[in-house]
């Protein structure tokens, strides 16, 4: 190629031989330019190829990691989402079963494990719920019954009310036509010689101050006035009313007084003197005609309490007085009113205190009196 070029230069040629040398110069060039073309064309071929190959390596590239992400998507995180929602609809059951771990992927291992100790923590504050809820239940069905209990117990009341002022009304128009009667049947039995005639006579006079003391009894039990307060020392007000009593006691009860020697109070003395009276005259017309003691317990407690108990050893109180609890013209002995242990249980509520019927054993009855040593 390069000769033809010097040669076509070469300035001695004739035009001809330049010509000659100019078109061999093209026919070498064109040969050279068409294999520089077969050659460019094959190298794009081989270049073509290769890029498919490598589109086609990328492609499945591509779709093996979609396939594995798929997969992973699958089995790792759709599936724990779905068994997570299966164990949250149970948990909206109130179903606090725990979750199987066997075949838990171990990376999700401590979420279902937190999960269990979850379930089973709630199911132990259900339980206690329940347990709540069920002891809240029998709270509100005893205080249901209480309440109706002291409903019922005001009904009461008001009905013993309405019939406690109509027997102080008919006591005190009573009282006086009685007392006049009772004076007549003295005079008439003064006035009698026959014997018979006396006695029977002498009957019905101790009807009367039978019925006399019952009306007294009714007049005191409705009477609201408070008595005065004084203060005085306990234990020898008791002494001094046993020593009084011993005269009204058959001999064979024997009277005793247990507790301190000294105990000022401020209480209306009266009243805690006759509701002494009435327990002791209770104890001893109990015992009847067997011998034993009657004991009368003071004993101090908190908050400036005293607390006393009079003992007897007689028959004791019935079970159903003793369930039951005091009421008026209730009594156990025959003959009594019923009376007694309510006014005396009237007036330790008044104070702010509190009666109790008990048992004495093996054999007797005991009333105990739990009372301020002052006022309210």
């Amino acid at each position: 190629m390069r000769a033809t070029i010097s040669q076509f230069t070469d300035v001695r040629a004739t035009p001809e031989q330049k010509e000659a040398h100019l078109l061999t110069a093209l026919s070498i060039t064109s040969s050279i330019m068409d294999v520089e073309t077969l050659n460019r064309e094959a190298m794009l071929e081989d270049i073509s190829q290769s890029t498919r190959t490598e589109i086609s390596l990328v492609f499945a590239t591509t779709l093996c990691l979609l396939v594995l992400v798929g997969l992973f998507l699958r089995f790792r995180i759709l599936a724990p989402l779905n068994d997570l929602r299966k164990l949250l609809l149970r948990l909206a059951e109130e179903d606090y079963t725990p979750m199987a771990m066997q075949r838990i992927d171990p990376l999700l291992l401590p979420i279902f494990n937190s999960y269990n100790v979850m379930v089973s923590r709630l199911a132990e504050l259900e339980e206690t719920k329940r347990h709540y809820a069920k002891s809240l239940e029998a709270e509100v069905r005893a205080a249901t019954q209480a309440l109706l209990e002291q409903q019922a117990g005001l009904a009461r009341n008001e009905r013993l009310a309405a019939v406690g002022e109509l027997a102080a009304g008919i006591a005190h128009e009573l009282r006086n036509p009685l007392a006049g009667i009772q004076m007549t049947c003295v005079n008439l039995r003064g006035e009698i010689l026959d014997s018979d005639q006396r006695h029977r006579v002498a009957l019905v006079i101790d009807e009367l101050k039978r019925m006399g003391r019952l009306l007294n009894e009714l007049l005191d039990l409705s009477k609201h006035t408070p008595d005065p307060v004084t203060q005085f020392d306990l234990p020898v007000m008791v002494g001094e009313l046993l020593a009084l009593l011993r005269y009204q006691v058959p001999p064979r009860i024997e009277l005793v007084v247990e507790g301190p020697r000294h105990l000022i109070c401020q209480l209306p003395e009266s009243r805690i003197r006759q509701c002494l009276l009435n327990l002791v005259v209770n104890a001893s017309q109990a015992m009847g005609s067997q011998a034993g003691k009657i004991r009368v317990v003071m004993q101090p407690e908190a908050r400036e309490r005293v607390c006393l108990t009079v003992i007897d050893e007689g028959p004791g109180f019935s079970p159903e007085m003793l369930n039951n609890g005091i009421r008026p013209f209730v009594t156990c002995k025959s003959g009594g009113t019923g009376l007694g242990l309510a006014m005396v249980q009237r007036f330790v509520r008044e104070l702010g205190g509190l009666m109790s019927l008990g048992a004495n054993q093996p054999h007797g009855a005991q009333v105990r009196l739990v009372i301020p040593l002052h006022p309210p």
